[in-house]
């Protein structure tokens, strides 16, 4: 393990909760459990605190910093901005084939969301957008979107707390992917808006 493998494992505790605001990240601890030099660990730690997800107190260490609604939402502001371009070009690129086998895959999260396993349909998710980002063939929004990859699946986590909700969102996501299949450019358009407006985007 590296340094950013180090740095995105600690990122990917914090983001999900393991790491909870005000814990203390002891640089000797970090470096045993992980099997790795001191230096490894600094450099992650001080990539951290430029993000401002812990901070450095004098004599004590780095500790885990709260991290803000602010700070998602600014992400959040990315990825909605992103979507539209993704849809699109999908929407103009995409094949049969292609458009098939996001629809199998919209079938697994339906499946997984039904029957309240919320973990195992955020997962499939995640493929589901790498097929859009695959289809989409925009390398650097792609890279962008990888970027915030981790970010943007706490948003999805957070945004929807009830399987209501995750339904909700499912039925609106439904309609959005029937536009795309059917490449109806405008409709898709118009239930992104739509979807965009929930509080809680599945997708």
């Amino acid at each position: 393990m590296n340094a950013e493998d180090l740095y995105q494992a600690l990122r990917a505790r914090i983001l999900n909760g393991d790491l909870k605001a005000g814990e203390r990240l002891g640089e000797i601890p970090i470096a045993t459990e992980y099997k790795v030099s001191r230096l490894y660990v600094k450099r992650a730690l001080q990539r951290l605190q430029d993000e401002c997800m812990v901070e450095h107190i004098h004599n004590r260490g780095y500790f885990v910093l709260e991290l803000p609604d602010s700070f998602f939402e600014e992400i959040d502001d990315i990825r909605q901005a992103l979507e539209g371009v993704i849809v699109k070009r999908v929407i103009r690129v995409g094949t049969e084939e292609e458009f098939a086998a996001l629809t199998k895959s919209f079938d697994r999260i339906d499946v997984f969301i039904r029957n309240n396993m919320i973990e195992d349909g955020l997962q499939e998710v995640e493929k589901f957008y790498q097929m859009m980002y695959h289809i989409a063939k925009y390398q650097r929004v792609e890279s962008i979107l990888e970027t915030y990859s981790s970010y943007i699946a706490v948003i999805r986590k957070r945004s929807a707390s009830t399987t209501e909700e995750h339904l909700k969102s499912l039925e609106s996501t439904r309609a959005l992917l029937d536009a795309i299949t059917a490449r109806d450019e405008r409709m898709a358009l118009h239930y992104l808006d739509e979807r965009q407006r929930f509080l809680f985007p599945l997708l």
